[in-house]
């Protein structure tokens, strides 16, 4: 009884968080909302979740000190090589060849935390285009949830540790002037944004969708929504890339094809359903 008080506690919080900041955690899996909030009532030295509620009433500004409990930002240049290998020998090589006549990309990385992965495939595309990449219209668009760290990726300043694993060819995109930052020729190519991937319109028409290490945080039905908003969300034959822990649930298998099972890299396929909230051109 006492288990099931304490869930009905949360689920009023989390209701409350909602309605208050239109910050959605409510099918957010449980255990990991759980571990997170507890640090902000650690922090305030309370012990139940409706203390902590009434301290949401009191300030204000805890909303945002606990949606950066909440959010999860942990990214790394060409994170998980092997992934990134098949991404840059297999898929850019084919969307260069497909958007050829019209010379357009758009690529979406969703939860981009502070910024390495997009930069990344910048890096990437800029080493198969070399100078013809000014004749293109590439637009990699990068969303999070959390502002401040949206802030960091749009500097693209970054210190030595993060990039002491990358070879000189990926050291020669960054700029030293005390500290290290991303070029401008990389740096032009990303549009960043906030967005939340559970409320907020798709960006429609990508070519490539990144969305690794996000859905495993989610319930199985927002999972699911998500999965077919993400479907929605590409263009035929667009590629989605997701976390090396993350799968497509059975029902949405059927609209892509495999293209990496390990590294999870699928192809659309199938008819596109049309998302819950309508796509937004970008």
């Amino acid at each position: 009884m006492q288990a099931m008080a304490h869930d009905e506690e949360l689920a009023h919080l989390l209701e409350k968080i909602y309605q208050d900041s239109a910050l959605d955690f409510r099918e957010y899996r449980k255990t990991s909302l759980r571990r997170r909030i507890a640090r902000r009532l650690r922090a305030h030295r309370i012990h139940s979740y409706s203390e902590y509620a009434a301290i949401l009433d009191a300030d204000p500004n805890e909303y945002q000190r606990l949606l950066d409990d909440l959010a999860i930002n942990v990214s790394d240049f060409f994170r998980d090589r092997e992934a990134f290998s098949v991404i840059d020998t297999l898929v850019l090589p084919e969307l260069i060849r497909r958007r050829q006549a019209e010379r357009r990309l758009k690529i979406w990385s969703a939860g981009c935390a502070s910024g390495e992965e997009p930069y990344s495939i910048g890096i990437m595309l800029n080493r198969h285009l070399g100078d013809r990449i000014v004749d293109w219209d590439i637009r990699i668009y990068a969303t999070d949830l959390h502002e401040g760290t949206l802030d960091k990726a749009r500097l693209g300043i970054y210190d030595k540790a993060k990039l002491e694993s990358l070879g000189e060819d990926a050291m020669s995109y960054f700029s030293l002037d005390g500290s290290y930052r991303i070029t401008d020729r990389i740096r032009r190519l990303v549009r960043f944004g906030r967005h939340n991937l559970t409320s907020d319109p798709v960006i429609s028409r990508v070519d490539l969708l990144l969305c690794r290490n996000v859905l495993i945080y989610f319930g199985r039905s927002l999972q699911k929504k998500l999965c077919l908003n993400l479907h929605w969300a590409l263009s035929e034959g667009g590629f989605l890339f997701l976390g090396e822990a993350e799968s497509l649930s059975t029902p949405i298998e059927g609209r892509f094809e495999v293209i990496d099972k390990r590294w999870k890299i699928y192809r659309k396929t199938g008819a596109t359903e049309k998302a819950r909230h309508n796509g937004t051109e970008a």
